[in-house]
């Protein structure tokens, strides 16, 4: 079976960085040698002021939801087609999810709609680089500055994916989050991080990342003991699961165009079933070094979408659809309400199918997986 993700792998450095950790440093923590190993390749590597590596992706966007203050009778905007975490971690915090329509070309949140939905009670915007494509930050974050409102990226699917001028997503708005889950382009199981852009928040992120607490300047040596200062929880990610994402970033280089070339190969494939209507290959908004989590398309008749999952399933190809409008879930109703008419995201939804792609995947594989899906439609195997 060729697996939609690629398989979780050891690596010797790993199993050095094991014995650092316990035998040297006698430590396996949170907030240890290697925690702080990994967020300091985070900040080198891709400029990103402050960064905090923490338990997953999901707490990452917690911990972005308190340190912006986020409360009852807030509003934070979020697209209706997102997984729920990017929901969750604000309505924890009591405040209104204001779902907005996502463009019908690839599934992102539509920057055009953001302006009618804002009330004198929006926080927060949440745009959502989904695979790694991006959103049309210059212009969501423009619409922002001139309300005052936070705007938090949820990269959790682009790490070390570009956007202009070597500017990584993550890194534009007041706040990013990436995700390190078991599904994401790094791995290490679970974990995530925070990345803090905006100066103002960084004191405030430091002491949500202690429990809320000053440890840091107690670290610091500016204090001689630690108080309780604002609102926090555990969101460290633990030394033994730092030091396996440190391996990985140890050798992973963030200027790689390696998950952008397969992209373009499955594009060469495929643009003859868009030109005869039978599917929709997403437009990538910006083409400065694309890192997409997976291939994935759209099928024009949707009534077929389920077939060709079970198709490719029959000739050894995983594959998958993904996630359900959350606007029109019993929690989207009972904890949001709509900024815009939404009718594109169900489609995306519908339609939506996503393919293998990963390092190491060849393109030989590819092209078995493009005539799959070719036979399906065109020589209806799969009617």
């Amino acid at each position: 079976m060729i697996r939609l993700y690629k398989e979780p792998r050891l690596n010797k450095r790993f199993f050095k960085f094991l014995d650092i950790a316990f035998n040297h440093h006698r430590s396996i923590q949170g907030d240890g040698f290697f925690t702080k190993l990994c967020n300091r390749w985070l900040e080198d590597n891709l400029y990103v002021r402050r960064a905090f590596v923490t338990h997953s992706g999901t707490g990452a966007l917690e911990m972005a939801s308190i340190v912006c203050d986020v409360g009852q009778g807030d509003e934070v905007i979020v697209p209706s087609f997102t997984f729920c975490s990017t929901a969750n971690a604000f309505a924890l915090r009591g405040a209104t999810i204001v779902f907005v329509d996502v463009k019908l070309e690839n599934g992102l949140i539509d920057e055009k709609l953001i302006p009618d939905a804002i009330t004198d009670k929006t926080k927060v915007i949440v745009p959502v680089h989904y695979c790694g494509n991006a959103c049309r930050m210059d212009q969501i974050v423009e619409i922002a500055k001139e309300r005052e409102i936070y705007v938090v990226e949820d990269s959790a699917q682009a790490f070390c994916s570009g956007y202009e001028n070597g500017i990584f997503l993550g890194t534009i708005g007041d706040i990013g989050i990436v995700s390190f889950h078991e599904h994401k382009i790094i791995s290490c199981g679970d974990g995530g991080a925070i990345f803090i852009n905006n100066e103002n928040l960084i004191e405030r992120a430091e002491r949500v990342y202690n429990y809320g607490t000053d440890r840091f300047a107690v670290l610091q040596g500016k204090k001689r003991d630690y108080a309780w200062e604002s609102l926090g929880s555990m969101y460290m990610m633990d030394e033994l699961t730092a030091s396996y994402l440190y391996s990985l970033l140890y050798e992973y280089d963030p200027e790689s165009d390696e998950r952008d070339r397969l992209w373009r190969i499955y594009e060469s494939h495929l643009t003859s079933l868009d030109n005869l209507g039978y599917i929709r290959l997403p437009l990538v908004e910006y083409e400065y070094q694309f890192n997409p989590t997976h291939f994935y398309f759209f099928v024009n008749d949707t009534r077929y979408r389920d077939r060709l999952i079970e198709y490719l399933r029959k000739h050894g190809i995983e594959s998958s659809a993904h996630f359900r409008t959350l606007h029109d879930s019993d929690m989207g109703k009972r904890l949001g309400r709509c900024g815009s008419e939404i009718k594109n995201a169900k489609i995306v939804a519908d339609s939506i199918v996503r393919l293998p792609l990963y390092e190491g995947l060849s393109e030989y594989v590819i092209e078995y997986i493009c005539e799959t899906v070719e036979r399906f439609f065109c020589k209806g195997d799969g009617f």
